[in-house]
């Protein structure tokens, strides 16, 4: 009853575990058996087995080993059969047992008993009597120790099965890795964080020229390699052990080696050095780094290539650049040519002008005599000449025109062109360029018209742009314009002129031109080649109508350098309208310093200092020409005039002559000084610019 009582006291006081334990006590004793079982019952999810020798207690657990086994064992001493450091004895010797805890029951007190039973393999040791409350105490502490005995083991068995497994894949993998570096066609390395050597393929041992190991032991394979190449080696090696993971990159580097192709180890042709492509990457083991992998391949005939190929390109290169030189060369030769057939060509038409220039006045002369006379026959021969003096001078302009073409072409094409901005009245420069017309326009029957549009139709507008470029694109326009309209029905040209401003507060404007005719006009498939050059409407304009086909590639040229654009429309049988844009600044007339349409001072300037002759009352005139026809019409013209005429071939003659004018042979003949210079610039022994330049002097 006491033993009940206190029990029952015992269960509501103290916690219970809530995972089931089996518990197995050994006592021969049935009444301390049924106190202890009665203890450890009142305990829920506890099994309490129990049994009275040390016999029955080893094949209880024999027989519930795999199964069901007892996670604690409470074992008296003395009994019969089989004691308790027998039973101690039986579960140590099975390993299966080993980690089954064991507490012991003893009525033996005192230090030895104690220290007995622990030495005979005891967990723990109780002496009798003992409180309940120290009973299941232990117990749990035990169950508990008994639990994470047997976790830990299992985590023992499986940690060894897996560094079981580990090991044998690293065997195998090591196996696989020795076989496939013998094989491998790429050098492989195995180093140490020093970089001494721990392990080598021979193909590694093959493209750094080394015979063996021995010769490529600690860090003997750096060797073969280049100085230059070594400071990548040097300072992967020189880093603390303690350097983070990220501190080694990826090594990828191509190095040459101190040996050469043609050696008995790699028993190429060539002499070059042998190259080698190395690449690395360090071994990390448990976040440390152990070593370095190095893999080689031989790149000496890839650099063998890529030097060829280098060197093809190379050459290429400078063939290329021959050719082009050569072509550069060949393009200058032929506009020095085109240039010096213009300047040919340009001779003998100006002499063919002046010549018929002569002849005209001749004529005119004749007719006042045959007039006199009032001889028909005379008068008759008179209208034939002018007629042929018409044809020559006709001709003459249009070969004219057209070496003016090619030779601005020529420019352009050389990128000789520049523009020269100057101040000028657009409507007066207009209107300038319109009377160069007005006497074809007037034989022609053609109603030539210009319209002021806005911008200039109230005071006179001064701009700053190129004045030459412009007329000469009107000029261009007005020549199409009236050629195009002379056999129209109707025949009427109209120029209108206006400038815009796209921003009223500033002083930039566009000066805007527009040509219509009344003319054959184009059709669309006619006007898209329009603006090419050597490019006419149809194949019958040139016969129809003349001309080279650059006139208006040559005005697009003019007008894109200008920073503007030119347009066209056009209805078959009705006409065409071409417009033009160039950029201009608009100027204030108060603040020109120069005056308009010079657009150079020093030419301003030197105009100034000519004097002004009316005839020539015997002034004397030094004529400079290669050309005897030009010398002949020069003469001519200026010997009508009454001037005194010499003639020089070149510009040394031209030199000696000027200065023989200011010496004096005797005191009654004084100089004759020259009062004006006609000089050619294109002269052989002595050019016309050098020539001016000695007479300055």
């Amino acid at each position: 009853e006491e033993v009940s009582s206190g029990v029952d006291d015992l269960s509501l006081s103290e916690p219970m575990s809530s995972k089931t334990s089996t518990l197995l006590l050994v006592d021969d004793n049935p009444d301390m058996r049924k106190y202890v079982t009665a203890i450890l019952r009142q305990q829920k999810n506890w099994i309490v087995h129990a049994v009275e020798d040390g016999q029955q207690a080893l094949d209880f657990i024999l027989d519930h080993v795999e199964e069901d086994a007892p996670d604690l064992v409470l074992s008296d001493i003395m009994m019969p059969v089989m004691n308790g450091f027998e039973l101690i004895a039986k579960i140590r010797a099975d390993e299966r047992l080993s980690h089954l805890p064991v507490i012991l029951l003893s009525g033996r007190a005192g230090e030895d008993g104690k220290v007995e039973g622990l030495n005979a393999g005891a967990d723990d040791y109780l002496v009798k009597p003992f409180g309940a409350r120290e009973l299941l105490a232990r117990a749990r502490v035990h169950l508990e120790l008994g639990r994470l005995r047997k976790d830990l083991e299992r985590k023992v068995q499986a940690r060894t099965q897996e560094l079981k497994s580990v090991n044998e894949e690293l065997f195998k993998s090591e196996a696989r890795y020795r076989v496939l570096s013998v094989f491998s066609p790429v050098g492989i390395i195995h180093t140490d964080t020093r970089g001494q050597l721990v392990y080598a393929n021979d193909q590694f041992l093959k493209i750094l020229g080394l015979r063996d190991m021995d010769e490529a032991s600690r860090d003997g394979w750096r060797r073969t390699i280049l100085a230059e190449y070594q400071g990548a080696f040097t300072e992967r090696f020189d880093m603390p052990a303690s350097s983070p993971i990220d501190s080694y990159p990826h090594l990828m580097l191509e190095v040459q080696l101190s040996i050469l192709a043609g050696s008995p180890s790699h028993g190429d042709t060539t002499d070059d050095n042998v190259w080698a492509l190395m690449q690395s990457d360090p071994i990390v083991h448990e976040g440390f780094i152990t070593g370095h992998i190095f893999v080689a391949t031989d790149i000496t005939e890839r650099k063998r290539i890529q030097r060829e190929r280098i060197e093809a390109i190379q050459a290429a290169e400078a063939l290329q650049f021959k050719r082009a030189r050569d072509a550069e060369m060949h393009r200058h030769q032929q506009e020095q040519f085109v240039d010096m057939i213009c300047h040919e060509i340009r001779n003998p038409l100006n002499g063919i002008i002046n010549n018929a220039d002569l002849l005209r006045t001749s004529a005119r002369d004749r007719l006042v005599i045959a007039t006199q006379l009032q001889s028909n026959p005379l008068l008759k021969l008179h209208e034939d000449d002018e007629e042929a003096i018409d044809a020559i001078n006709l001709c003459a302009q249009h070969q004219l025109v057209i070496t003016n073409d090619v030779l601005l072409l020529s420019k352009l094409e050389a990128g000789l062109i520049t523009l020269s901005n100057v101040p000028f009245d657009p409507v007066a420069t207009m209107r300038s360029v319109l009377s160069i017309f007005a006497a074809e326009a007037k034989n022609k029957a053609i109603d030539l018209d210009l319209t002021i549009g806005p911008g200039l139709d109230k005071d006179p507008v001064i701009i700053l742009a190129d004045s030459n470029r412009i007329s000469q694109v009107d000029i261009n326009l007005l020549s199409n314009a009236m050629k195009f309209t002379s056999n129209a029905p109707t025949r009427h040209v109209r120029v209108k002129l206006s400038l815009e401003r796209p921003e009223p507060s500033s002083d930039g404007a566009i000066l805007r031109t527009s040509v219509e005719d009344s003319g054959v006009g184009m059709t669309e498939e006619e006007q898209t080649n329009l603006f090419k050059r050597f490019s006419q409407v149809n194949t019958n304009s040139h016969q129809r109508y003349e001309g080279s086909g650059l006139g208006l590639f040559l005005s697009k040229s003019f007008v894109t350098l200008m920073g503007g654009s030119i347009d066209v429309r056009s209805v078959p049988q009705k006409g065409s309208t071409f417009s033009f844009t160039v950029k201009t600044k608009i100027l204030d007339p108060t603040q020109l310093e120069a005056p308009m349409g010079d657009s150079s001072p020093q030419l301003g300037s030197a105009m100034q200092r000519v004097p002004s002759y009316g005839s020539g009352s015997g002034k004397r005139i030094l004529i400079v020409d290669d050309n005897s026809v030009n010398q002949r019409v020069l003469q001519r013209h200026l010997t009508t005039e009454g001037y005194i005429c010499t003639i020089a071939c070149n510009g040394r003659e031209a030199v000696q002559l000027f200065e023989a004018a200011y010496q004096s042979t005797t005191s009654l003949s004084p100089p004759q000084p020259f009062d004006f210079v006609f000089m050619d610039i294109e002269m052989p022994v002595m050019g016309g610019l050098e020539a001016v330049q000695r007479i300055r002097e």
